[in-house]
């Protein structure tokens, strides 16, 4: 299979499209990306830029190095502080991604390689899930894309040039996030110093991926002058020490990021496991070592395969391996070898399958109205993909296999995900009421951890205070001339709130994290 160039771009501008639809509407998702946000407006508001702060108890853990907040700090200057301004940094981070991977595909492979390997970056769920929930993994992706690429462009090209790209991805991912650059990147340089010639190469690469540090060593520096080391501390504790170790909600067997790959490559997951396998095979052939594929899988071992076997797991930790997924994938889309189309024809047409039923199923028990009738196209279209597989396999290609993920997710984030905006950013709503109420400053008595709440309410200029003694305040009621957010009351303190006749609006959402219910009761000062 190749890709032609009108095919190529009309699957680039689509796919943008995708990227952007709706990215000014939909509220913020917690916890991570409002809390990044949050982190954001905070530093516009105390022109402190070195230490992110946002309601500790609300925010406390998702901070980190903050480059990511900066960029979010830039884009509310330019686009004003919303929903699209904060998502906009990791847009162009996942269009910059795609970007190098032609870029350096075409000087590595070639140009189809770098077409077909591009149009995969854009059009993967997930490019699309790092994008629509802007945290700080799609700035990470693009730095860490960069960084390893160049590395391995230095390898198998030998142009010292690259060894700008190689400081300025590592610099950036550090600034970013912090140690994922340098596991993924140590480790590359490691195992081809240890196992290949190229020792004079790994040397001065691993001298510049040090060098880079010193960007993110003068951030710390003056952070710590401003606070006597404490949040450097935290930061080394939380994210280095503790980071390893399994969470409740973060654990996960070995072949749990095997499984993320293949659903985010939905539309060319036979390609995928044949050609992750291939890279392996023909990476250890000793008789016909070839770098590519060696190197290639010196890449995916340290960004991927490591993580297989740590406890901790969340769904974008083995990006690193981003680039040389796509670039395998790309190989035997192009290439087509028997093995793989048969094994693309039995997978896709299974995962087809699993979606039109699941589609259907979400659709009847969760959508009622335009949403509803939007689940069922989407179980149509996903219908025709199974029967495409199943009856005319041959006229399967690669711009059908990005329409398929393309589609459903303009549809997704057209009609579905709106329908729920009403519970899920019931934050937003309440923070319109607070400020429609007049209220200067509101008191919060309860920690939910939902942080787009806060971020909502800071962005209406109304002042927040802290006061989780509800039952006192309830109890106390015409003795507190505050206005007063109270959350999830028992029927004692709702019987109090009615009888003290202030209660402005009550409005019911979600805790989206947690699955549950959430009922907000606005009360008027006296």
């Amino acid at each position: 299979m190749t890709i032609s160039n009108k095919q190529f771009w009309f699957i680039i501008i689509l796919s943008i499209i995708a990227l952007l639809i709706n990215n000014w509407s939909i509220g913020l998702w917690d916890q991570d990306e409002a809390a990044y946000a949050g982190f954001a407006l905070k530093m516009i508001e105390n022109g402190n830029y070195l230490i992110p702060e946002f309601y500790d108890n609300w925010s406390l853990i998702h901070r980190k190095p903050p480059l990511h907040f900066w960029n979010n700090v830039l884009f509310f200057k330019i686009f004003g502080v919303n929903e699209f301004a904060a998502r906009f940094s990791s847009v162009l981070s996942i269009i910059g991604t795609a970007g190098l991977i032609y870029y350096f595909g075409k000087r590595l492979f070639s140009e189809q390689v770098a077409k077909v390997a591009a149009t995969l970056a854009i059009s993967s769920l997930l490019a699309f899930g790092l994008s629509k929930i802007a945290v700080t993994d799609a700035d990470l992706l693009f730095f860490e894309t960069l960084g390893l690429l160049s590395i391995y462009s230095y390898f198998i090209l030998n142009k010292r040039s690259y060894l700008v790209g190689v400081f300025i991805g590592t610099a950036g991912a550090l600034l970013v996030k912090g140690p994922p650059i340098y596991i993924a990147g140590f480790g590359l340089i490691g195992l081809t110093f240890l196992f290949t010639k190229l020792k004079l190469k790994s040397i001065i690469v691993f001298g510049v991926m040090l060098l880079a540090f010193l960007p993110l060593y003068i951030w710390g520096w003056n952070t710590w002058q401003l606070d006597n080391g404490e949040f450097v501390s935290w930061l080394v504790d939380w994210y280095i020490l503790k980071r390893n170790k399994p969470f409740a909600t973060q654990t996960g067997p070995p072949g749990y990021f095997f499984l993320i790959f293949l659903i985010g490559f939905l539309g060319w997951a036979g390609y995928y496991v044949v050609g992750f396998g291939n890279t392996i095979q023909t990476a250890w052939k000793k008789s016909s070592w070839n770098h590519k594929e060696l190197l290639m899988l010196f890449w995916i071992i340290p960004g991927w395969l490591l993580y297989e076997f740590m406890p901790s797991k969340l769904p974008a930790y083995a990006i690193a391996a981003y680039a040389p997924v796509c670039f395998f994938t790309a190989h035997q889309l192009i290439e087509n070898k028997n093995v793989a189309f048969k094994t693309h024809r039995w997978l896709g047409a299974f995962l087809s399958f699993a979606l039109t039923i699941g589609a259907a199923i979400a659709s009847a028990m969760f959508l009622d109205g335009v949403a509803f009738i939007a689940g069922i196209c989407l179980s149509a279209i996903h219908l025709a993909y199974f029967l495409m597989y199943v009856l005319r396999p041959k006229n399967y290609d690669i711009r059908k296999g990005s329409l398929q993920i393309v589609v459903t997710v303009i549809i997704a984030f057209t009609f579905i995900v709106p329908h729920f905006e009403p519970q899920r950013s019931a934050g937003k709503i309440v923070a319109k009421e607070i400020k429609a109420m007049g209220a200067e400053k509101i008191v919060i008595t309860e920690n939910l951890q939902i942080p787009s709440l806060l971020f909502y309410i800071e962005k209406q200029s109304v002042d927040i205070e802290m006061k989780y003694e509800k039952d006192q305040i309830t109890s106390n009621l015409q003795d507190n001339p505050q206005a007063l957010l109270i959350i999830n009351p028992t029927e004692d303190q709702i019987e109090l709130l009615e009888a003290s006749g202030r209660i402005h609006k009550i409005i019911e959402g979600w805790q989206m994290d947690r699955g549950k219910k959430v009922t907000y009761y606005i009360i008027q000062a006296l």
